[in-house]
């Protein structure tokens, strides 16, 4: 297990140059560069951003734990939803005036296998695109090919592979925005006490509860809501895939560490994980894809 805390995380000043510059960035955890299944767990503090009409080839989860973010004409991610963004689906264009917005940020591989380019290697396509030509709000403008932009990420993907971008055709007709408040706490029943039962005939539970916010694709990406309650325990149970986890609320310890929020913990495939608090804990956790 691998538990980093944002207050030990200082913002990264090595942005690609495609970025906008009232966007900063603190990089939480990474996965394995050059890997089908390489991630990015990112907090990104936003004061305005644009960005043109475009899509990826990777998989994306935003969850807005401060203000309110576009995703398109008439489409807003409002505090505490959760979006995913779907490897080949378009949104945008993207238009966020000045404001104080703060958004976790996952990007990874998707169900394509066609990776995530880490940001080493988004720095190093950025540098050798620049000797011929200029970023500007998401696109890439090549000298004297001014009126023919191309989506910079598409650009800097190109430059790596030294091929052309393919993308994979979209699983879902567009993004899919979710309110994790409106979806119903289910008790969890204490994994040490499965086949007891107390006085009045009801499961006993360990103060642990869960949300399933949705499964996506044929590989069934997870992203999910815990809550512990005070003095309740938990478990995330062992998966064949890496498991990401964040604490959106509250305080306590996993594997025995003391966590807090905004930590987040990465766990490698067919690794637990025990959760217990004194006070409260809400967590956001998500299952990704195993590629290989």
């Amino acid at each position: 297990m691998k538990l980093v805390h944002v207050r030990d995380v200082s913002a990264d000043a090595s942005t690609p140059k495609h970025q906008d510059h009232s966007v900063r960035f603190r990089h939480l955890l990474r996965g394995e560069e050059g890997t089908r299944e390489n991630f990015l767990l990112s907090l990104v503090y936003q004061r305005q951003f644009r960005s043109p009409h475009h899509k990826q080839n990777f998989d994306q989860f935003r969850y807005a734990l401060k203000g309110n973010f576009n995703l398109g004409p008439g489409e807003t991610i409002k505090e505490g939803e959760l979006v995913y963004q779907p490897e080949g689906v378009p949104y945008g264009p993207q238009h966020d005036e000045e404001g104080d917005r703060v958004l976790l940020v996952l990007q990874f591989g998707g169900s394509s296998g066609q990776g995530y380019l880490s940001i080493k290697q988004q720095l190093e396509a950025s540098r050798e695109l620049s000797k011929s030509g200029r970023f500007e709000g998401g696109q890439f403008y090549r000298s004297g090919k001014e009126d023919e932009p191309q989506e910079a990420l598409e650009a800097m993907w190109e430059v790596h592979h030294q091929r052309q971008l393919v993308y994979p055709l979209g699983r879902y007709k567009k993004p899919v925005i979710m309110i994790p408040d409106n979806f119903a706490w289910q008790s969890v029943k204490s994994s040490d006490d499965s086949d007891q039962e107390s006085d009045e005939g009801e499961e006993k539970t360990c103060g642990a509860y869960r949300k399933t916010l949705g499964a996506f694709s044929e590989r069934e990406t997870v992203a999910e809501m815990i809550k512990i309650e005070s003095g309740g325990r938990g478990r995330i149970a062992a998966h064949n895939g890496t498991q990401l986890c964040f604490v959106v609320k509250g305080e306590g310890k996993v594997n025995g560490q003391h966590w807090e929020e905004q930590a987040a913990i990465k766990l490698q495939p067919h690794e637990s994980a025990y959760l217990y608090t004194d006070t409260a804990l809400e967590i956001l956790h998500f299952i990704l894809p195993t590629l290989q």
